[in-house]
């Protein structure tokens, strides 16, 4: 029972995490909901996403190697901040982490309806130089500090970010965002588990859910509207974080 319930939550929470990068939307209640603490959600949440971001390159990978040099400074800066924000969630009271997520998530909803209602015409149109790429340099560390720390709609923070400064299609931009997220979530977890004692067969189970909907996400993009498809994900964010603020009074 506790295995299918894992694997199930793994392959929505991959679906999530591939098209929106919302994984935790779905993850991070279920693990609650089994008796986790929150950090540790967090941390088993992490560890399990590394499946769901295999299943998405291995999905992506032409869309990934057409951008492989805007995807390779995104990635690099999102490592960077990965290290920080994980000596974040270790060494911060664990009640600070709590009562932040809901801000995270409600954040990440936010940005989200801003990248839906904002006009195309409004976003930057990418040029190589040495300026759009510290620019880039600079979301990915902030992006790659939010991942280490939590992470809950961070590729959905970073497609928002990055659909306002690269002229990309939403497909491309996800691609991105989803070998940005893998890489950072390795490291990350890399890191948790050297310093806390993790449960492998809950990474496990719920990461065989999350390599198979990490893999089947970015075909489902294709047969949705950008538009309703986004929508659907930042209402579904909202509504988690009014349950968390719920939760937490």
């Amino acid at each position: 029972m506790l295995i299918g319930i894992l694997v199930l939550t793994g392959i929505i929470s991959g679906i999530f995490a591939s098209v929106a990068g919302m994984a935790s939307i779905v993850s991070y209640p279920v693990l609650i909901f089994l008796g986790y603490p929150p950090v540790m959600a967090n941390i088993l949440s992490t560890g399990s996403l590394v499946f769901s971001g295999a299943g998405s390159f291995f999905s992506s990978y032409d869309l990934i190697k057409k951008n492989i040099k805007v995807a390779s400074v995104v990635i690099l800066s999102a490592l960077l901040g990965g290290i920080f924000g994980s000596y974040l969630l270790l060494k911060l009271p664990k009640d600070n982490f709590e009562h932040l997520v809901p801000y995270f998530i409600l954040l990440s909803a936010m940005l989200l309806f801003i990248s839906i209602y904002s006009s195309k015409k409004t976003s930057l149109a990418f040029e190589k130089t040495k300026v759009n790429y510290l620019l880039l340099l600079i979301v990915g560390i902030l992006i790659g500090t939010y991942i280490g720390y939590f992470g809950s709609g961070s590729g959905l923070m970073l497609v928002s970010i990055l659909l306002m400064i690269l002229n990309l299609p939403f497909v491309e931009i996800n691609a991105i965002k989803n070998v940005s997220t893998l890489a950072t979530n390795v490291l990350s977890f890399i890191i948790y588990q050297s310093a806390v004692s993790i449960d492998w067969s809950t990474v496990i189970y719920l990461g065989i859910g999350m390599f198979i909907g990490g893999y089947i996400g970015p075909k489902i993009i294709l047969l949705f509207p950008d538009r309703k498809l986004k929508i659907f994900i930042a209402i579904c964010a909202l509504g988690l974080s009014v349950y968390l603020f719920i939760q937490n009074k």
